[in-house]
This record gives C-alpha cells, sequence and structure tokens, in this order.
C-alpha cells in the first residue's frame, strides 16, 4: 500500500508539473541588443532595430534578448554583410586587396524551446572581432596559391528574430560598422 501511495504522489507532482501553453497569444516578443565590449568592459543597449555601434579592434559579443510574459518558443541571431577584404602583410610587409566585396556571414544560432520557458531568454553569438572576420581563402592572379582575406570595411548586418507559443514574432537588426 505504501507503494501505490508514494506511485499516486509521485503521479500528481507530474502532473502539477505540466503547463499549458497559451494558443492564441497576438503578441509577439519584444526583443532589444546588447552589445559587450570585452576589452573595455563596457556594455549598451539598443532597440530591436535602426541602430548601429562602431567598433574600434576590439572585440564584441552581441547580445539578442527577447521578453515575453508567456514564454519564448523560438530565437535566431544571424550576422552578414559584404566587405572589401585584405590578406594579413606578409614577412615583407606586403597584402593583397580583394578584387570585389566578399561576402562574410556569422552562421545562424537558432533555439527552440519545447515548453513555456523562462520570462526572459538571451542568445549570444560568439565573440565578434570586426579585424578577424575571414572573407575565406582566394587563389587572385598575381598572389601566391590561395590566401585567407579578412574583413577591412564594410558593415556587418546582425539579424534577429524570437516567436511566442502561438508563432507571432518580431524581428530585429543591429549594424556595427569600423
Amino acid at each position: 500500500m505504501r507503494n501505490a501511495a508514494s506511485a499516486l504522489v509521485f503521479a500528481g507532482l507530474l502532473t502539477g508539473c505540466v503547463t499549458a501553453l497559451p494558443q492564441n497569444d497576438p503578441n509577439p516578443p519584444a526583443i532589444a541588443w546588447q552589445i559587450l565590449d570585452q576589452q573595455a568592459q563596457v556594455s549598451a543597449d539598443f532597440p530591436a532595430t535602426g541602430e548601429s555601434f562602431a567598433v574600434h579592434g576590439h572585440t564584441f559579443l552581441v547580445t539578442l534578448h527577447a521578453d515575453h510574459p508567456l514564454g519564448v518558443h523560438k530565437i535566431s541571431l544571424e550576422g552578414s554583410g559584404r566587405f572589401q577584404c585584405a590578406t594579413l602583410p606578409d614577412i615583407d610587409s606586403v597584402s593583397f586587396l580583394a578584387r570585389e566585396p566578399l561576402q562574410v556571414s556569422i552562421p545562424r544560432q537558432e533555439h527552440t524551446f519545447k515548453a513555456k520557458s523562462n520570462h526572459q531568454i538571451e542568445l549570444l553569438t560568439v565573440s565578434f572581432d570586426y579585424s578577424k572576420l575571414s572573407c575565406g581563402f582566394h587563389d587572385y592572379e598575381g598572389t601566391i596559391g590561395s590566401l585567407e582575406y579578412f574583413a577591412t570595411s564594410g558593415t556587418m548586418v546582425f539579424s534577429g528574430a524570437a516567436e511566442n507559443h502561438s508563432a507571432k514574432a518580431s524581428s530585429g537588426s543591429l549594424s556595427a560598422n569600423p
């Protein structure tokens, strides 16, 4: 009898933990950005869209905040842009410029929460250092083999999105310029 009572208490605890997901919530999550300069240990907050920040040879963490009182179901973040690119100087201080702007991207990060999630969710990109953005390896005429090119100018646009459990989404963007 003791085992049966324990099983009933355990089953009651399990059913008490189940949270019903909202079915028709018309309000998408609110999103905003935060940038942390890792060298200076200074952060700045930005609204969902239409803002930019200057990068000055430091490493930054770009954070997308998503907030919804009934929980965030899905959140994603990525970055891309077209850049003028050059190789790093060789031992003779010679570098090569790419002939045309090259596409650079930061891979999409996405997370889906199966049940009602925390009220606020954060998604961080990897550390972002503009001067270390690889434009890939290219073999242009006049170079010795395939060389790696790095961004020297151009705008990185970060795009973020979040949706609630009723699939109502919000999105935003933030630009980074040298």
